[in-house]
């Protein structure tokens, strides 16, 4: 139902309108924030998982390749 149908196209409701519209974008900003910390953790596992800190230079098991004759 558009706002004027309601009786809301006054100052209260154009302001109700931009109040909403800021907590959505503010609920986006936290979402985003809380996808790239679960990011960063999932790395750290994965780092420590396959012993990053030993030579960065080295083989992991995971990476290497099977020789096919």
């Amino acid at each position: 139902m558009a706002l004027r149908d309601r009786g809301l196209t006054t100052r209260a409701g154009k302001e109700l309108k931009a109040t909403a519209a800021a907590a959505t974008a503010q609920a986006r900003l936290e979402a985003e924030a809380a996808r790239e910390a679960h990011k960063q953790s999932l790395l750290q596992d994965l780092d420590s998982f396959r012993g990053a800190a030993r030579d960065p230079n080295a083989a992991h098991w995971d990476e290497v390749r099977r020789l096919t004759a």
